[in-house]
Order: structure tokens, then C-alpha cells, then sequence
């Protein structure tokens, strides 16, 4: 199993981010350290293969949460609804197909 990097050793103010032309503005969201996260229904995609190598994502509170199904102790993203559904259907209109190159 391939270890994931720790967020903090990336450089990111020299990356190219790509935003969905689905995307909205910006909403403050709650910290997810606030979020009881021991009982929440965590989906991986059937594509992970079960190998710990996907991302997995939860709806609690309304929010969207997306972790990291190999460091389940990392807290995961937070995303509002509207941000979850612009990347879901960036991702279907094939916004994000640069990272299948990968």
C-alpha cells in the first residue's frame, strides 16, 4: 500500500488549480473537527478495488464530508452542498478526465 503524502509538504501556492465552470461562490463551512465522526456511513467508489485506495464521502449535517479511506484518522474535507454537486458534475461533463492520466 502506497503511503499518502502529509497535505502540509505541498508547495501549493505554484499550482494550476482546475475549478468546474458548474461551481458557485464560496460559503463558510464548519471546521470538521466539529463533526462527530464515529458513527458516520463512510461510501467508497466500487472502483477502489477495496484496497484502501479511494477517497470515500459522507453527507452529515447537510455538509458534504470527503476523507481519505487510507488515513481514516485524517480529518476529511468539508464541501456544501452546492460545492458537491459542481464537482460531481464537473466530474461527469469531463472537467477532471486530466486525472485519469495520472
Amino acid at each position: 500500500m502506497t503511503e499518502t503524502p502529509d497535505p502540509s509538504s505541498f508547495d501549493l501556492a505554484s499550482v494550476e488549480w482546475t475549478v468546474s465552470k458548474h461551481s458557485g461562490g464560496g460559503t463558510r463551512k464548519p471546521d470538521p473537527s466539529s463533526f462527530d465522526l464515529t458513527s458516520v456511513e463512510w461510501t467508497v467508489s466500487k472502483y477502489s478495488g477495496g484496497g484502501g485506495n479511494c477517497v470515500r464521502v459522507a453527507v452529515v449535517d447537510g455538509y458534504v464530508l470527503i476523507g481519505d479511506s487510507q488515513n481514516p484518522d485524517r480529518l476529511p474535507a468539508v464541501f456544501t452542498p452546492a460545492e458537491g454537486k459542481a464537482w460531481l458534475l464537473g466530474a461527469k461533463d469531463t472537467d477532471f478526465d486530466f486525472l485519469l492520466e495520472l
